[in-house]
């Protein structure tokens, strides 16, 4: 037998690890989506955002996510705030044409350039990147103490004329200029 292959076998199992250990459990996918599919009760979107009085909420994943189906299973004959809400899935290099945009871990190498595509629209930006307020998303979410956090950013949100209720940013974790 070769001296190495124990070696490759440690690594190869480390790497498995790593990479099961970086998945969200069934419970945090939940809360997250509850998080997102709720998101849209606190927000005001600018005049022309829907184009129709009837223009259903879409809310969109760019990437891969396991939040993509429960959200499909979560927003099934929800209406907020008199729309009915929609779940649709962008990959690269689509631009994503969506009221909220939860941006997956998968696409963390994209990122500027996935946001370069949403800059200047009034798109609800959302993922859980610790740097994603710094490439002007509008909130980060996180979990602390088994709760979804959210870390706002009120100056890009304002840029693009979006409003959040006071409640909400009462309840954000972080909340970045002025709303």
């Amino acid at each position: 037998m070769n001296a190495r292959a124990p070696c490759l076998f440690l690594l190869l199992a480390s790497l498995a690890g790593a990479v099961a250990a970086q998945e969200p459990s069934q419970a945090e996918v939940m809360m997250k989506t509850d998080a997102l599919v709720n998101l849209a009760r606190y927000v005001e979107w600018p005049e022309g955002a829907f184009f129709l009085e009837k223009t259903p909420l879409m809310i969109g994943v760019y990437g891969h996510s396991k939040i993509h189906n429960a959200l499909i299973n979560a927003v099934d004959g929800k209406v907020i705030n008199g729309r009915t809400v929609m779940v649709r899935r962008f990959c690269w290099p689509q631009l994503p044409n969506s009221h909220v945009l939860f941006i997956a871990q998968s696409e963390r190498r994209r990122l500027p350039w996935i946001m370069k595509k949403v800059a200047h629209s009034t798109t609800l930006t959302v993922a859980e990147f610790d740097d994603f307020l710094t490439y002007h998303g509008i909130l980060r979410m996180s979990l602390k103490d088994e709760k979804v956090r959210f870390h706002v950013n009120a100056a890009v949100a304002k840029e693009v004329g979006l409003r959040f209720s006071s409640k909400f940013l009462g309840l954000a974790e972080q909340v970045i200029g002025e709303p």
